[in-house]
């Protein structure tokens, strides 16, 4: 019976490597002679022995039967967990090793599916056809926003939107805000105030090229607000009659008003207030013979011995005896003034002249009565001056003194009182 024994071992042994891997020895001779049932143990107990793994047609992490599990896929179905399918099933649809997917559970509102080919295929609903918390985009519910491929979260500046409308950029190409995407919403808020931008200053998120009046940018052109490069705003003023501010390039600055506009005690003329006299559109102090006048008046030149008083031209007024013309008003005091100028005031207003000069002589004589008190020829055409210088020309020629009084009252027969 010893025989029979050992092919009964050398059966099971058979059937063991077959359940769990192709077992071989070293004496590959041994194996093709009879059996030496003396030889034969079990093969865990064989030194030498080696398994090779059998992945063929299984997923990745399933037994290989050799104590191990396989790194990879070889299952020409689908994968559910590590077993196998034919990837046929609307429950278990799938191809290539990928993992089974249950069809029945892939289509959504916006359409179901069934298993073809390894893929779940239907019908889509229209795209924006509304679904739960957003639109239907390509048979799927999109709750983010559409790209116009692809349904993005939404939550991106550069795709911002919810429940399935279009993305949009929340770029709003200003730079003095600061844009971000906030559920589903563009915000774009004002960047710190300030914020050097292209040819200005931030306010209130946009750029300010003018000047900021503090809730509002001016253009920074008028003489209320003038500014620029956003900037505070500046009132123009003038404290100068005869200049007007004015705003240039968001500079405050003076203007000359028109020649002639009134000022205080005279007329503006090139941007100044003339209280003397214009000429030639300059202001002069008007207070020479040259160039007379006052309260921002034509200049004139006053005439041959004449002043400027006060911007009038006019006789000066100079001490003399009386006795003579010159070109004065008055003589200074002389003994006469009084009593020619009460007679006539032309003498000491405007100029003392011949009339006034015989009148003078009139007065100190008494109309040739009296001696003169100073010396002084003549009595002023008085009544007898003819007939008494006619016998003493001294009365004439160097002063009526007291010989030429008593001659004209005696010989020339004047009343005297």
């Amino acid at each position: 019976m010893r025989p029979d024994r050992r092919l009964l071992l050398l059966v099971v042994l058979w059937a063991w490597g077959c359940a769990e891997g192709t077992y071989t020895t070293p004496a590959d001779a041994r194996a093709e002679a009879e059996p030496d049932a003396d030889a034969l143990v079990f093969p865990d107990t064989e030194a030498g022995q080696t398994c090779a793994p059998n992945c063929a047609g299984k997923c990745s992490g399933a037994d290989d039967g050799c104590g191990s599990v396989c790194p990879s896929s070889s299952c020409s179905g689908c994968c559910d967990g590590t077993v196998c399918s034919d990837g046929t099933l609307d429950t278990a649809c799938g191809s290539g090793g990928a993992a089974c997917q249950d069809c029945s559970t892939a289509g959504s509102e916006c359409g179901g599916s069934s298993c073809v080919a390894g893929t779940c295929t239907g019908a889509a609903l229209p795209d924006e056809t509304p679904c739960t918390g957003g639109l239907c985009r390509a048979g799927t519910c999109c709750t983010g926003c559409w790209d116009g491929s692809a349904c993005q979260t939404g939550g991106d500046p550069a795709h911002c939107g919810s429940a399935g409308a279009l993305c949009e950029s929340c770029d709003d190409s200003q730079p003095c805000t600061d844009d971000t995407c906030q559920a589903g919403a563009c915000v774009h808020a004002a960047t710190t105030a300030a914020t050097p931008c292209a040819g200005g200053l931030c306010h209130d998120g946009a750029c300010c090229t003018g000047c900021w009046d503090g809730t509002t940018c001016q253009a920074g052109t008028s003489t209320s607000a003038c500014g620029a490069a956003g900037s505070p705003c500046a009132a123009c003023s003038s404290a100068d009659p005869c200049k007007t501010p004015e705003c240039q390039a968001g500079t405050c600055g003076l203007q000359a008003v028109a020649d002639g506009a009134a000022c205080t005690g005279g007329k503006c003329a090139g941007g100044t207030c003339c209280t003397g006299c214009v000429s030639g559109g300059a202001c002069q102090p008007g207070n020479t013979a040259a160039a007379c006048g006052l309260a921002g008046g034509s200049c004139v030149a006053c005439g041959t011995g004449k002043i400027c008083d006060s911007g009038a031209c006019t006789y000066p007024t100079l001490s003399h005896d009386g006795c003579v013309d010159v070109l004065a008003k008055g003589c200074g005091g002389c003994a006469c003034e009084s009593c020619v100028c009460g007679k006539d005031p032309y003498c000491c207003n405007t100029k003392w002249d011949t009339l006034c000069a015989s009148e003078c002589k009139q007065c100190n004589t008494q109309g040739g009565c009296s001696a003169s008190p100073i010396t002084c020829p003549g009595c002023g055409g008085c009544g007898c001056e003819t007939c008494v210088c006619a016998m003493d020309s001294y009365c004439c020629d160097t002063s009526w003194d007291s010989v030429c009084a008593d001659e004209c009252e005696t010989d020339c027969g004047t009343t005297c009182p």
